[in-house]
């Protein structure tokens, strides 16, 4: 699975879930989706290619998975994963809450709180509790806790 949230023009927000051989769920400000490939472009949801009729969302996002996930790429908004992301973690504005990651943990502003990371945690504005990092750690605004 594979979460992406890009800002296409200004206004207009994008995600990307991409969940790969088998259909996964993944909870969207309160609305459960499920699919191989979950896309939300200018607040239209599309499954597997498929539009979602009476889908819109509006913004913030709230994303919550409910198992593993490859990575997650968002503008703003909270995200939750009860699993670990064999990827990066990278949000522009979001509470980042999930447990190991394989990759980076990368926000703008917002608090991480997640498990073992592989490679490094970076906040611009935001506290910082984790277990095990194999890289680097950095908040110019927060706390830091890791063992």
């Amino acid at each position: 699975m594979r979460i992406k949230q890009t800002n296409n023009n200004g206004n207009n927000h994008c995600m990307q879930v991409n969940i790969g051989d088998n259909d996964g769920t993944v909870e969207i400000n309160g609305v459960s989706y499920s699919g191989r490939n979950i896309q939300v472009t200018n607040g239209r949801v599309i499954i597997d290619g498929k539009e979602q009729s009476g889908a819109a969302l509006s913004q913030p996002i709230t994303i919550n998975v409910a198992g593993n996930c490859g990575g997650i790429e968002c503008g703003s908004g909270n995200i939750t994963i009860k699993g670990s992301v064999g990827g990066d973690i990278r949000a522009g504005s979001a509470d980042v809450c999930c447990g190991d990651v394989a990759g980076n943990v990368l926000t703008g502003s917002g608090d991480v709180e997640c498990g073992d990371v592989r490679g490094n945690i970076q906040t611009g504005s935001g506290d910082v509790n984790s277990e095990k990092v194999g890289g680097n750690v950095s908040t110019m605004s927060g706390d830091i806790s890791h063992s």
